[in-house]
């Protein structure tokens, strides 16, 4: 296997996570600065590093990307194992937890859980006093593809540059481009939101004079 790309022969989610995060030592990164070069919180970066998680599709991208990896390889790999593997899914190599059957090690069909989870969802949702409207946001979030944040959706009046958490410019802002913000003034900045450039599909922060009223938003 050379470095960059991803092993050919069959894999595990874990194994795609050390494949990671050997890639990122291999190009001499540090959680810090490679944080500060994808756009992400230290924090989420050193998650998707980290042997038992499962990192998002984008952010693996930007992670590839910036150690001069194969990303198209990458992409495929990840989703293969996503679809074999998909996050919450049971492992059948583990036996049954206790009290879970007759101890036969029969596992619930994945009728049953679908029924236990709507279950659950029902009886939160009828708890909050908000039915219909849970019931439509979990709908909603559920249509798209990898995580969902809650952020507000501006368009640019004023044309700018996308920053990074090093005071670095990664890309330039247009009038009328739109911005979806995640972290209104955010650190290490003052006047300055973090979030996602639509048009290019960037994570970093612009300066809030240069944008639009905000309207809620969902960005993936």
């Amino acid at each position: 296997m050379s470095e960059g790309n991803p092993s050919s022969t069959p894999d595990r989610r874990e194994d795609f996570v050390a494949d990671l995060s050997r890639l990122v030592r291999a190009a001499g990164f540090t959680i810090r600065p490679l944080a500060g070069r994808v756009g992400e919180p230290k924090s989420t970066v050193a998650d998707a590093l980290r042997v038992g998680r499962w990192p998002r599709r984008d952010l693996v991208l930007k992670i590839v990307q910036a150690c001069d990896g194969d990303r198209a390889e990458w992409a495929a790999r990840w989703g293969r194992l996503n679809a074999a593997d998909p996050p919450g899914k049971a492992d059948p190599g583990r036996g049954t937890s206790p009290g879970s059957g007759a101890g036969t090690g029969a596992r619930a069909g994945p009728g049953r859980r679908r029924l236990v989870i709507a279950g659950v969802l029902v009886a939160a949702c009828l708890g909050a006093g908000g039915v219909g409207w849970t019931m439509a946001a979990h709908r909603t979030a559920s249509s798209r593809p990898g995580s969902c944040q809650t952020a507000t959706r501006h368009r640019i009046d004023r044309a700018g540059n996308l920053l990074d958490a090093e005071h670095r410019i990664i890309a330039t802002t247009n009038t009328a481009d739109v911005f979806y913000v995640t972290r209104p003034n955010a650190a290490p900045y003052t006047g300055r939101h973090y979030g996602r450039l639509e048009r290019t599909g960037q994570w970093g922060y612009v300066d809030t004079a240069k944008l639009g009223p905000g309207t809620p938003a969902c960005v993936s």
